[in-house]
């Protein structure tokens, strides 16, 4: 099989890199033929500065290389592009698929109406979605030459974190965990209902954490992410004890959500009665250890442990965890 794909390539990134990966794996044994754009057509209305032919050529060649240790019995050819249309195979060659991006869906189908024109087949015709940033925006060759990210989607600028919350430990948990992340960071606090009550339980707090995400995105739209926690109460059927979990979602500028919880502990006999009268645990724990607005300090879990365990640290492990598909590629 023939498959031919295109671009500038300037610099080569994840999202061309996943052009290329699609490419090898339906054309393994063919032929891949890479269309590089010249230096005018590179050039265009672009503002930004372009490595000339021979750079990005000698780049791509590198790459090309190590991609052909994994498929050795697939050739590789790079021919130069002067027009769009001639992706290099519009009128001389015969080619069986063609691969594009996301947005590039329109010049492929009208690549295949110009091939009609000259007498050849119409290409099958192979969509890959946009590779995406850790802010969930799609990476970009404009986006790295601005130094917003890097080739690999890493947030290269100060990232702004929307936490929605008024409670300090909270957002104390959401910095502490994102520094570890992230080198440099601001974090805004946000005032945003939860959407559910003020005692969530079982799948409800999970919709609360995500609400308060998204919310607080919303109201700083210009936040790379939305963060939210919320503690919930979990009846434990094997144990038939009632347990605490908190969970954090985070979501991103393309809509993305991540969820991750941290470890449960089940309430005292005392505890759970009390919540039975429709109070929250925050009112409950309050009334009886006498430390007014205990969930904006120790927490019950700080009281429960003898401060082995703040509050802040149970939240750090929620936040944790919904970073967990975010640190590594092996979710992408």
């Amino acid at each position: 099989m023939r498959v031919v794909l295109g671009g500038t390539f300037d610099p080569l990134h994840k999202g061309h890199k996943a052009l290329f990966n699609q490419a090898f794996e339906i054309g393994q044994g063919g032929e891949i033929i890479i269309g590089l754009t010249s230096d005018i057509l590179a050039k265009g209305t672009r503002t930004r500065k372009i490595s000339p032919f021979h750079m990005r050529k000698q780049s791509l060649e590198t790459y090309l290389y190590a991609m052909q240790k994994k498929y050795p019995n697939t050739r590789c050819t790079i021919v130069e592009i002067t027009e769009v249309l001639n992706i290099p195979i519009t009128r001389e060659v015969d080619a069986d698929a063609l691969v594009v991006s996301e947005g590039r869906r329109g010049v492929a189908e009208e690549t295949n109406l110009h091939r009609k024109l000259h007498g050849k087949s119409p290409m099958e015709i192979f969509i890959v979605p946009y590779v995406l940033a850790m802010d969930g925006s799609p990476i970009k060759a404009t986006r790295i030459a601005n130094k917003e990210i890097d080739t690999e989607g890493r947030i290269l600028e100060t990232v702004k974190v929307a936490v929605g919350t008024n409670n300090d430990v909270k957002l104390r948990a959401v910095k502490n965990i994102f520094t570890k992340v992230f080198d440099r960071l601001e974090l805004v606090k946000v005032s945003v209902t939860s959407g559910v009550p003020p005692q969530p339980r079982e799948g409800k707090t999970i919709i609360g954490a995500q609400n308060r995400a998204t919310r607080a995105l919303k109201k700083v739209p210009d936040a790379h992410f939305g963060v939210g926690i919320e503690a919930g109460l979990f009846m434990d059927e094997m144990t038939n004890n009632l347990y605490d979990v908190q969970y954090c979602a985070i979501t991103d500028r393309g809509d993305r959500m991540t969820v991750g919880h941290g470890p449960g502990f089940y309430y005292p006999p005392k505890v759970v009665d009390e919540l039975q009268k429709e109070k929250t645990v925050g009112e409950v724990m309050s009334k009886l250890t006498g430390i007014d607005d205990i969930g904006q300090k120790m927490g019950a879990i700080g009281y429960l442990t003898k401060d082995i365990l703040t509050r802040e640290g149970l939240s750090e492990q929620a936040v944790l965890m919904a970073l967990v598909p975010r640190i590594t590629e092996l979710y992408d």
